[in-house]
């Protein structure tokens, strides 16, 4: 646990301090933090990969790494239908995150069909819903995901 002694304590540096201390490194020294990570460590950050237990998939942005995790998840029957299941269930603070259609999204991406996620969120609204309010809800262990971030 980390407790801020200074009121003026950069956010960035901490954050910092905080993916040091839960990460490990990768052969070039990109941090790899576990996706249940508080997500505000992900904000300002860019991913480089996501590993989802052996496998890693290169990653640019946020929202191929939600991408990834989802199709992922879409590959196991299981998981499949309890996504389908929670589609309109799932709001983000002003619009359904997770939905059966593109009507009514800002930046929809089709997961798989007839399964579309809102991108139009930053890194840490992203990464909360999706494990918090996707991912933990239909029963999927997190435990098996990493996020590569490139060390800046």
């Amino acid at each position: 646990m980390i407790m801020l002694v200074e009121n003026n304590t950069n956010p960035h540096k901490l954050a910092y301090k905080v993916i040091n201390q839960n990460a490990k490194l990768d052969s070039v020294n990109n941090h790899i933090v576990p996706i249940t990570i508080n997500p505000a460590i992900f904000v300002g950050k860019k991913p480089v990969a996501v590993m989802i237990a052996d496998k890693r998939i290169d990653t640019k942005s946020w929202r191929e790494v939600m991408c990834a995790v989802l199709q992922h998840c879409c590959n196991d029957p299981v998981y499949y239908e309890q996504l389908m299941d929670l589609r309109g269930k799932v709001a983000g603070n002003f619009r359904i995150f997770l939905s059966g259609k593109s009507d009514g999204m800002t930046n929809p991406i089709e997961i798989v069909e007839g399964l579309y996620v809102e991108a139009a969120h930053g890194s840490q609204a992203m990464m909360h819903a999706l494990v918090n309010k996707i991912l933990i809800p239909v029963g999927y262990d997190c435990t098996k995901i990493s996020v590569g971030i490139r060390h800046v």
